[in-house]
């Protein structure tokens, strides 16, 4: 059995297998459809190509290093060991298993250096887009285009960077606020973080990182040097 680790590969089987036509476009207007279809695979994680230049998720995992470290609580070194060897994205086992040995540690410079790029592409694209299309990122429907960028959004956010990305981008922030607003958004990606000892931590750990990123600003915290 091999597991889907993919979040775009997920969400299109539920739409299809569990309601048919829910969180799609009408299947007859295919700009919307293919619009749906390339903001899914970006805001995605994983990338075959061992990069995140192309996979949002995975840039973001990056900047989410910080909550890293409540894994080792939860993980044992086995495990992590066994990821290194099947996990499509390498470096992210590597550094799970950094942070099993050592705590809080910031990924490689590299590493940083791709994920605000990669972000910054992203989210210039998203605001072009979103001036085009209307209320959500494949037109006036919310789709699961928006269900994997509203997980990044709230990611971002937890860590206080996402102001960093969207400040200057009046469509974007807009779009932030009506995801903020959408039904289901708070009880799936929110909600969780008051409802386990785990998930108790990680938000610890990550209202840490965001009063870092307060006091330095994104840049600084993350080391990160705009070329």
């Amino acid at each position: 059995m091999k597991p889907i680790l993919e979040s775009d590969e997920i969400l299109n089987y539920l739409a299809s297998s569990l309601r048919p036509g829910c969180l799609t476009p009408p299947e007859q207007d295919r700009e919307a459809t293919a619009a749906m279809q390339h903001w899914l695979d970006r805001g995605g994680f994983v990338d075959m190509h061992g990069t995140m230049s192309a996979k949002a998720g995975a840039a973001v995992a990056a900047l989410s290093a910080p909550l890293f470290v409540v894994d080792h609580r939860y993980m044992g070194l086995i495990t992590l060991l066994k990821g290194l060897f099947k996990h499509p994205q390498p470096q992210i086992a590597v550094l799970k298993i950094a942070y099993w040995y050592l705590g809080s540690v910031k990924p490689p410079s590299k590493m940083i250096d791709e994920a605000f790029s990669t972000l910054t592409n992203c989210f210039s694209d998203i605001e072009t887009a979103l001036a085009q299309s209307g209320n959500w990122l494949s037109g006036d429907t919310f789709t699961l285009a928006d269900v994997t960028w509203a997980a990044n959004f709230v990611r971002l956010d937890m860590l206080g960077v996402l102001p960093f990305f969207i400040e200057d981008r009046e469509y974007t922030r807009a779009y932030w606020s009506r995801l903020q607003q959408y039904p289901g958004v708070d009880e799936a990606f929110v909600q969780p973080f008051t409802q386990s000892a785990e998930f108790l931590e990680l938000q610890r750990v990550a209202m840490e990182a965001k009063q870092e990123v307060a006091r330095r600003g994104a840049a600084a915290a993350y080391g990160w040097t705009p070329a």
